[in-house]
């Protein structure tokens, strides 16, 4: 599609990503009966979606035991970042999770700030509806939270209430 039409126009965005993730998910993940995975999976993936959109979040994507989420998509907020924070916190505190009632699963989450360009059209043709590195951001520091737990990125600090704020992490490389 050539740079000026009208089909690949976009909006630049400040948007808020979150990216959460299950502990030991590859272990559970390589002896699990696929039916018996997907179920479950299905059931985290509704209640990781039920907080997000509560918060004014939308789940754009579930990448294996990965759910990312991205607040202020549709429009600017400035509590956007708040918003996505407090959805973090309340997914890894919340969501209880059990593997066939033998092993017990903890969440940790990555939230990270930045700018994208956003498709004006809908994305009918299966093109993402968004480009831009936050969500890998995002995905890369919530490696670094301790299960049950939230990163933020040191960009996305100063957007949080100081009462709802975890410690931010360094840039990621």
């Amino acid at each position: 599609m050539p740079k000026g039409d009208v089909e690949s126009a976009g909006t630049r965005r400040q948007v808020t990503a979150v990216f959460i993730d299950l502990e030991n998910f590859s272990s559970i993940a390589s002896e699990a009966d696929a039916e018996d995975l997907q179920s479950w999976l299905d059931d985290y993936y509704r209640q990781a979606r039920i907080l997000i959109e509560a918060a004014g979040g939308e789940v754009t994507e579930y990448l294996g035991d990965g759910v990312v989420a991205i607040f202020g998509l549709d429009r600017t907020e400035e509590l956007s970042a708040d918003r996505a924070v407090d959805a973090a916190l309340r997914a890894v505190q919340s969501i209880k999770l059990n593997y066939q009632n033998r092993i017990t699963v903890r969440l940790r989450a990555g939230v990270a700030t930045g700018e994208v360009v956003v498709r004006l059209a809908a994305a009918a043709d299966g093109l993402p509806r968004f480009t831009g590195g936050v969500t890998t951001l995002a995905e890369r520091i919530q490696t670094e939270a301790t299960p049950g737990s939230v990163v933020i990125a040191e960009e996305t600090a100063p957007s949080v209430a100081v009462g709802s704020r975890p410690a931010p992490s360094a840039p990621a490389a």
